[in-house]
């Protein structure tokens, strides 16, 4: 796996936006989860948290060489 990220703060609140990508063979599962204070937001679609998002992060099934 390989995994980037950057981090943007402002006004109290941080924006995190991470790039992962499986450069293995056969199809991984990651976990993302939040070390900042305060609850995740997860990105939505009309109100509804995409799939995969929690109260602490986000699961993610990449099949190979998939980026996201």
């Amino acid at each position: 796996m390989d995994l980037a990220w950057d981090v943007e703060r402002e006004g109290g609140v941080s924006l995190v936006r991470c790039r992962v990508r499986n450069d293995d063979a056969v199809p991984r599962r990651v976990r993302i989860e939040s070390r900042l204070d305060g609850p995740v937001l997860p990105p939505r679609r009309d109100g509804v948290p995409e799939t995969g998002w929690d109260e602490a992060g986000v699961t993610l099934r990449l099949a190979p060489e998939e980026r996201r």
